[in-house]
Parts: C-alpha cells; structure tokens; sequence
C-alpha cells in the first residue's frame, strides 16, 4: 500500500495539532452556552412530550382493545350472561391471549355480578377468596368506570402470590351501568418505568412519573434534587410527568468558568504526550485488523470456513457481528412473512375476495416459493367428522398440533403420487387441498391419493374425514368455482354417510340418472306408495323429530334410520312420498325459516345463529340461507329489522 506511511503520519500528527487548536478555540464555547441552555430545554421538552406520548398510547391500545373485544367476541360476552363451564373456558382463553398480544398486560381479571365470581386465565373463584376483593369492592360502589387508576399493591392469585406494584383499567359490563359485572386490566409500573428509561438510570437526566394526587410512580427510587426543566399533564390519565437534570454544584458560574479553562489546557498536554506513545503503537494493526475482521464477516455471509484472529477493535468488530446477526434474522423473518402470505392469499382466493388472472397468479406464485401450475387446478376439501368432538378432546395446542401432522401427511402422500399440492386450514375443522398442475387425464391418481388419505386418517387418529372433490378447471379465475363444487359435494354427506370421497361430478351424474322412486316398474311404484300411506304416523314421528332437533349439526337420513330403526332409503323414499318434499330440502326450510326468526328478533351474531340452528360453518349457512332466500342473512337482517 504506497499511501500507508502517509496515513500513518497524519494519524499521529493530525490529533495533536487538532488538540492545540481546540485548546485556542475553547475560549470562544462560552458565547454558544447559553444557545446550547435554551437548545436542551427545547429538546428536553420535546423528549418529555414523546415519553409522555408513548405512555399514554400503550395504555390507549390496551383501552382500545378491551373496547374492541366486549363489543365483538362472543365467547367473552357469552360469560357473563350464561356462566357455563365452556364460555368459562373461552373467556379464560380470551384473557389469556391479551397479555400475550400486548406485552404491557400484567393480568386480566373477569368479575361476574350474577354469581360473584372472578374469572382470571387460571382461576375461577368466588369473590370472597380473590386476593383482590378489597379493590373490587370500591370500583363496584364507584358511579364511573373506564379509566385508569393510580398505583396500588396487587397480590397475584397464585400459589406464590407475589405482589406487584400496578394500574389499573376497569371497565363495566355493559359499558352503560355495568351491571353485568367488571373487567379489569393490570400493568405493572415497572413496564411503565421502562417507557420513561429504556437504557441504564442516567443521573444527568432524570424523568419521573407523578400519578393525580402527586406521588411517585417508583417510591423506592432514591431521592435526587431535579432541576425541573419541564413538566407536563396527560389528558388522558391525569398524571404529571417531570423531566430535567441534576443542578450544578459550582456557586459560581465565573468560577466554574476558570477552573474548566486550566482543567482543559493541563488535559491538553497530557492528552498529546500520550497520544505520540500510543500512535507509535497502534499503527501497526489498525488497518489490517479492519480488513481481516470484514474477510471473516463475508465468508461467514457465503456459509464459508471462519476465520480465527484477535485484534484490538472490539468496537468494529463487534458492530460487524451485529450486523451479520441482523441479517440472519431479516432472512428468518422473510420466511416467516411468506408463510403467512401463502395463508391470507389461500383464503382469498377460495373465498372470492380475489379473482387472480393468469399472469397474476404465476407473479405471485413465485413471490410465495411455489410452482405455479400449468396444466388446470383442481379443489378438494376434507371435513373433520363430528368435529365437535376434536373440540372438546383436545386443547388448541394439541389441535394445532393435529391439524400439522394431518396437513403433512396430505403433502407426503400427494409427493409420493407426484402431485403439487397446496395445504392450508381453512375455518373450523376444514382443510382445503389444491392441486396445482391437475388434469382430467389424473382423476383416477387424484381419488387413490385422497383414499389413502382418508384411509390413514381412520387408522391412526380417533377421527375421520369426508372430502369432497371439485372438477378440474383450466384457469386460475376459476379455482374459486372448483372450490365451490367441492363444499356442495361435502354437503351431499348428510344423505349418504361419513368417511368417503364424494366426487361432485359423480353426484352430479347419479342425480340426472336416478329414477323417481326406487322400484322399476309402475306396479312396485303403486305398491310402495300404497305402503307409505301405511307408515303415515313414521313419517309424522320423523317430521316432529326434524322440527326439535334441527339444532344437530350431524343429523341425516343415516342418523333418522338408526332413530327410528328403519332403512335410510326407505325413509327418504316415504318422507319425500308423504309430505312432498325430500328430507335435504325439508331440514334447509326448517333451519332457515329459524334463522330468519332469529335474525328479525335477536342481535345474535350471524356465526352464533349458524349454530343455533345446525350449521357447523358459517360460510355454508351463508351460502344455505342465499340460495333459499335470495339474499344474504346480513342483507335480510338490515331489509327486516
């Protein structure tokens, strides 16, 4: 390097001379300090402002959440008006993930006036044995709730229970007089504390919390003298904060002048001698240290060998490793990112909010790491049978679980077959399976894989599926129709049984084929509508059975045979020769003439309804209920109420 010596040079002689001016100009600082007075009051205000900002924020998204969820999740209203032991167990869940979306949340509590309960995310004991009965009682005899409180002591409800200093958000249900009972949401002072100082306590700049009566939000701090040099009061919470610094200890600011002047020049000179001894020194390693340590940072990038050395700039070297790890984390949250896009773009895809062309789709399938298929798609849709039952075994862990191993399952045995799929979890106990490079030509290698899909299933979990399977379709505009035929085909389920593959082609083609009653000749039909006059009361009998348990999500013609201990078939044939009407249709008028009712006189949610009135999955309701009715039940609820 020809320029080295060069460099060495003013290195070494640059500083000192630097030094000697600065010692000449330091004179001159004094005009600038008392811009730089009025320029750290500016930013101290300004700095203040924004920490108060931030503390009032955290606390207005946790305001803004506990509005959100009592106004929109029905399991947390469900608790204080029925009080059974699944909406306990939804509400508990409920609470427990607030803490974990907001990392302020300390604990969350449930207060129910019907029964003088509290729920907590462990815990549900009567109000006489929580550890915070006392503070529960004075909110109860307060006329006003929904703000926050000023620190108190909180014993946690726990076997250790530890005490914790906290505020508290207390908001009534409902939110006009409360009457149903209390939520209340703690934060500890401590997370607020480290709003107002992320880093290390620094005694040059100090800045406390004061709560509406003037006290301190961290009693046990020392007491310090501040130079108050701005305070301010929330809007939103009525606490004051105050910020400033340590006051000077000269009684003289002349005088103080003077000693800093001769400080500086006896620095000045010590600082030159020993910048000659250190320079000589250093000049050796600097330059090749920094060029060694970014070869080590590069091969480290390429998966190469590493490079081992020690060198005296810790400082780089540990910036370099900072940004290294940096960049390891960027890739895995890229990762993370893509694996949610493929789910959102799945889910509005097969649900209509996204008609993607051709083009579209091949762009995007290439931003999500997946092939784009070339030949046609194709949809089938697997339904967990008596999927209430997986709901009440297991707990969302283990569900979560479930649903990963059936999904890669579903992959290695489309691998196995050499078909592209795509798997992802749709609502409720459905899981939609897309082939991406189908063809009519591979229907036969399709229905093998789903059988021996559905046959694992049965044989190593306590469940089993019914899928339905949707036509191939050419083009990507048309895989929500794909979609569509595979849902009605799972709907065909009620009439034939559980646990088997229904092709919506197939069903289609029995449909047009199937003869008007199930005798051939015109004598067997005579005889067998003579015979249903006969079993007119059965018929009856099975009428009322529909009209009182039209509420079962899992009733069909199987589930009417076993009832009333009569051939399937048969009963179809007799219902449908009785009352004029086949059973399928007659449960659908059933179902919706309820929810209708239900829609003109209630404030149900729409899913909650789909319950109520048998169906499992709200989608299929809607698409019931607009077939039947011509229009949607949100559209019927707003022309009828």
């Amino acid at each position: 390097m020809n320029q080295r010596w060069l460099v060495r040079q003013l290195i070494t002689y640059v500083p000192i001379v630097m030094l000697i001016i600065s010692f000449l100009a330091y004179t001159a600082f004094f005009s600038l300090a008392e811009m730089a007075r009025h320029s750290t009051e500016q930013v101290n205000a300004l700095a203040t402002e924004r920490l108060l900002q931030l503390v009032d924020y955290s606390l207005q998204e946790i305001d803004k959440l506990v509005i959100k969820e009592l106004n929109s999740n029905a399991p947390l209203l469900r608790y204080f008006y029925a009080g059974n032991d699944l909406e306990e167990s939804e509400a508990s869940e409920t609470i427990r993930s607030w803490t974990m979306l907001n990392p302020f949340i300390h604990s969350v509590y449930l207060y129910r006036t019907a029964d003088d309960r509290v729920l907590t995310n462990s815990l549900h004991v009567p109000l006489s044995a929580f550890t915070d009965v006392d503070f529960l009682q004075e909110q109860m005899e307060r006329t006003e709730s929904g703000r926050w409180t000023n620190p108190r002591m909180y014993r946690e409800p726990s076997f250790q229970e530890k005490t914790e200093r906290v505020v508290s958000l207390v908001k009534g249900v409902p939110f006009t007089n409360g009457e149903l009972g209390l939520l209340v949401v703690n934060v500890k002072t401590s997370a607020l504390e480290q709003i107002l100082r992320p880093g290390s306590d620094d005694a040059a700049s100090l800045v406390e919390l004061y709560d509406t009566n003037g006290t301190a939000f961290n009693p046990q701090s020392p007491e310090r003298s501040l130079k108050v040099l701005t305070e301010l009061q929330s809007s939103y919470t009525g606490w004051i904060i105050r910020s400033g610094s340590a006051p000077f200890s000269f009684a003289d600011y002349l005088d103080m002048s003077m000693i800093t002047m001769v400080s500086v020049g006896l620095l000045t000179i010590v600082a030159g001698t020993l910048w000659f001894i250190f320079a000589i020194r250093m000049n050796d390693r600097p330059i090749g240290s920094i060029m060694n340590r970014l070869q080590a940072a590069t091969v480290l990038k390429e998966d190469g060998p590493p490079r081992t050395g020690s060198h005296e700039l810790q400082i780089i070297e540990a910036a370099i490793d900072n940004l290294v790890q940096q960049s390891l984390d960027y890739e895995k949250t890229h990762e993370e990112d893509v694996t949610l896009r493929r789910r959102v773009f799945f889910h509005d895809v097969l649900r209509g909010h996204r008609i993607v062309s051709t083009e579209a789709w091949r762009k995007e399938m290439e931003q999500l790491h997946l092939a784009p298929g070339s030949h046609g798609f194709r949809m089938a849709v697997a339904d967990i049978d008596q999927d209430s039952r997986l709901y009440a075994d297991y707990p969302q862990r283990d569900k979560n679980l479930l649903k990963f191993a059936m999904g890669n399952v579903a992959i290695e045995l489309a691998a196995s077959a050499k078909l592209p799929i795509w798997v992802e979890w749709l609502e409720g106990s459905r899981m939609g399976i897309l082939f991406l490079d189908d063809d009519p030509a591979l229907s036969s290698v399709v229905l093998d894989m789903l059988e021996r899909y559905r046959e694992w299933v049965q044989h190593h979990l306590k469940y089993t599926v019914t899928i339905g399977l949707g036509s191939c379709v050419k083009s990507s505009e048309d895989i929500l129709a794909t979609c569509g035929q595979a849902e009605e085909a799972l709907e065909n389920k009620m009439i034939t049984d559980v646990n088997q593959v229904l092709v919506y082609e197939q069903i289609v083609q029995d449909a047009r084929q199937a003869p008007l009653h199930a005798g051939g000749s015109f004598e067997d039909d005579t005889r067998a509508s003579r015979e249903a006059r006969q079993y007119a009361p059965i018929v009856e009998q099975i009428r009322r059975y529909i009209d009182e348990h039209y509420t079962n999500p899992d009733i069909s013609l199987t589930h009417l045979g076993e009832v009333f201990q009569t051939n399937p078939k048969y009963i179809s044939f007799i219902f449908k020769e009785q009352l004029g009407i086949n059973f399928v249709n007659y449960l659908t008028d059933v179902r919706v003439e309820q929810a209708k009712r239900l829609l003109e006189s209630t404030d149900d949610l729409i899913p909650d309804i789909a319950a109520q009135v048998g169906y499992m999955h709200a989608v299929s309701f809607n698409r019931v209920f607009k077939k039947v009715v011509g229009m949607t039940p949100g559209g019927y609820r707003s022309r009828n109420v």
